[in-house]
């Protein structure tokens, strides 16, 4: 009995602590939101080795500009010619594809279904095993950004400005309007979700009523997805600067601004334990220090960085329109390798098992190895 108590006791701990490192298992086995996990945060505690080598590449017709997702042996991601598409794994064979409209958003899984809008403002709900159509819900907007989930709701923004939340039928549970289009997606946590877009200011909202709890002015629009580790929020501006935030009061704890060349951030932000990391359309990718807002490094490339960059433990993983998929060490910035993937990136990458999947605007979609 004592040893039952004290077994709970250390399994509540661990999942007391910071939402950083409480991940689900399932997270690092599959990747089933744009982010990775529920915070968007983009930071795996999974270390992977240099050198690294494409193991297979598929060409489609048009742009890849979204994100994919991973689960299972399968890898799934929207196109620009219209499709949805579900690829093995393994050789990158196609499973299925599903026509809709052209998408850039990035899609999201839950309970054997794939969700994803497209530029046309409609919501597609699919089977992930045959890709058939489940349902479908019509928005007045472009949808740019991927769905999340609080308990068995699907949320999503629209350009429309609003916030929707479906169940898992495609009925309207509630919408938050905004004053401006929501360009990313929604992040959660602690029963809260957070609406950020163009109408300068940070909604918190109750996931379950919508409701709005309280708001912050940004101070600028945002086109990025907000990323969250416990009471801190970060998120990327058109006003050239990354905030960090205390969500919980809410209050900005700093406000980082480059000091040269500085350009807008619609990339969203990766967190690790001391470091947040986004990229620029200064073509640089920034680490900024996560209690103080000071830059730690920068890495320059040769093209805008609109890709959210990924954390695997001490590696930074980021994409840029030069066509090169770099990988940088997480302390100082230094250059590990890089690939050259030859279309621009805008996707971020993801991570699943031992292997990382992008696509470019050449409508190349890649899996990248460690080498041997």
């Amino acid at each position: 009995m004592i040893y039952l108590i004290l077994t709970q006791v250390i399994i509540a701990c661990i999942f007391a602590g910071n939402a950083l490192f409480a991940k689900d298992k399932n997270t690092v086995s599959s990747w089933l939101l744009f982010r990775g996990n529920p915070q968007q945060d983009g930071f795996l505690p999974t270390s992977i080795k240099s050198p690294f080598e494409i193991q297979w590449k598929i060409s489609l017709k048009d742009s890849i500009e979204g994100t994919a997702v991973v689960h299972d042996g399968r890898v799934y991601f929207g196109c620009m010619d219209e499709k949805a598409y579900c690829l093995n794994c393994k050789d990158g064979k196609e499973v299925w594809k599903y026509k809709g409209g052209p998408f850039k958003a990035p899609p999201s899984i839950q309970d054997d279904v794939i969700y994803i809008g497209d530029i046309d403002g409609n919501f597609h709900a699919i089977d992930l095993n045959t890709g058939v159509k489940k349902w479908g819900f019509a928005t007045n907007g472009e949808i740019s950004g991927g769905a999340n989930f609080f308990k068995k709701n699907i949320l999503f923004g629209s350009q429309d400005e609003n916030l929707y939340c479906l169940n898992e039928s495609g009925k309207e549970m509630w919408k938050f309007k905004m004053e401006g289009p929501f360009f990313g997606s929604c992040a959660v946590i602690d029963g809260k979700t957070f609406a950020a877009g163009c109408d300068s200011t940070l909604h918190v909202l109750d996931a379950e009523t919508g409701k709005e709890l309280s708001n912050l002015d940004l101070g600028g629009q945002t086109g990025a997805t907000p990323s969250i580790a416990g009471e801190d929020l970060f998120v990327g501006t058109m006003s050239n600067n990354v905030l960090g935030i205390n969500w919980k009061k809410p209050k900005i704890n700093w406000n980082y601004k480059p000091e040269r060349r500085s350009q807008p951030f619609f990339s969203s932000c990766a967190i690790s334990k001391n470091l947040v990391v986004v990229g620029g359309r200064d073509k640089k990718i920034h680490a900024i220090d996560r209690e103080k807002g000071l830059e730690i490094w920068g890495f320059q490339t040769d093209g805008k960085v609109d890709a959210s960059p990924l954390i695997l433990n001490n590696t930074v993983i980021a994409g840029s329109f030069d066509g090169n998929l770099y990988f940088l060490n997480l302390d100082d910035g230094k250059l590990i390798q890089k690939l050259k993937l030859e279309g621009e990136i805008s996707g971020s990458p993801v991570f699943y098992e031992d292997s990382i999947y992008i696509g470019t605007s050449k409508g190349d979609f890649f899996r990248i190895k460690p080498k041997g």
